[in-house]
Parts: structure tokens; sequence; C-alpha cells
């Protein structure tokens, strides 16, 4: 058994790949919620496709560093609650994103919606949120605790939590 390397790249490495594990399986949870409502194409709806995505490989890594990481507490179980709290969190912010982007483009989003100004959509994402939620939150929560339970599993397969140990502690 090999001593555990204490490099704090480490630590970003592992960061980087629930980031892009997180995005992932953003993209499959938006393929899937859009596949299930039968609006899978369409301008309104491809904003989507970029912003669900970026939301989780944004919230991902945070949320890993602060549930996982930095406590020290590696499990399959965290790894599942992780993945649905950032699921359930990237909602606001995947709305904000699509709107945002929306406003750039100039184009309308989902039920038509004009967007004028950035700020404005802070309040429209906070508002927007709870429906998604309601209506596919259960198809991104189950994507995103299967995703974080695999990154959890794969990561105490090979030690991760170890090498974390010795590079935080120097």
């Amino acid at each position: 058994m090999s001593l555990p390397r204490s490099k704090r790249s480490d630590v970003w490495y592992s960061l980087l790949l629930v980031g892009g594990g997180a995005a992932l399986a953003g993209l499959a949870a938006t393929v899937l919620a859009l596949q299930f409502y039968g609006m899978s194409y369409g301008t309104r709806v491809t904003v989507f496709y970029l912003a669900a995505p970026l939301a989780a490989a944004l919230l991902g890594p945070c949320l890993w560093w602060w549930a996982i990481i930095k406590p020290g507490h590696l499990s399959v179980r965290r790894g599942i609650g992780v993945g649905v709290l950032g699921a359930s969190l990237a909602h606001p912010l995947a709305w904000y994103i699509a709107l945002v982007l929306a406003f750039f483009t100039g184009e309308q989003t989902v039920a038509g919606l004009l967007v004028f100004n950035p700020l404005q959509d802070l309040l429209a994402s906070l508002l927007l949120a709870p429906f998604s939620l309601i209506y596919v939150g259960w198809i991104t929560a189950l994507v995103g605790g299967v995703a974080g339970g695999a990154i959890a599993l794969l990561q105490s397969a090979y030690g991760c939590s170890g090498r974390w140990r010795a590079a935080l502690s120097v």
C-alpha cells in the first residue's frame, strides 16, 4: 500500500473532475427533462442546454469542497446528498444564466418571456425556479444523486480522501 501524496493539486484535480461530472449530469438532466415534456427542440429551450450544465459545473465543486473535501467525510451517501442538493440549487442559477443569455442574444425564452435587464432577471429566476423544481426537480435530483454517488464511489475507490487529508495538512 502506497503512502498518500501530499500535493495541493490533488484537491484541485478532484474539484475539476467533480465540475466536469456535474456538468455532464446537468446536461443529462436537461436532456431528460426536456424530452419528458416534449420540448427538446426550439429556440426557446436550447439555451438550457448551455445554462444547466454551466450552473451545475459552477455549483458542484463548491458544494463538494464544502460538504466532502474540507470536512474529510467522503462517502457514497454524502455524495448522493451533495448531488441532490446541487441539482436543486442549480435551478435558480440555470434560470438566471438562461435569462441573461436570452438578454444578450435578444431571444425570447420559455413561455415567451422577454428579458430587459439582467438585474431584473435575478428576481425572475427566483420566481421561475420553484416551478421548474416542481415539474422537473425529481428528474434533476435523481440524476444529481446518481452522479454524486458515482463520483464519491470512484473517489473512495482510488483513495482520494487520504490524499486530500495529506494535501490539506501541509
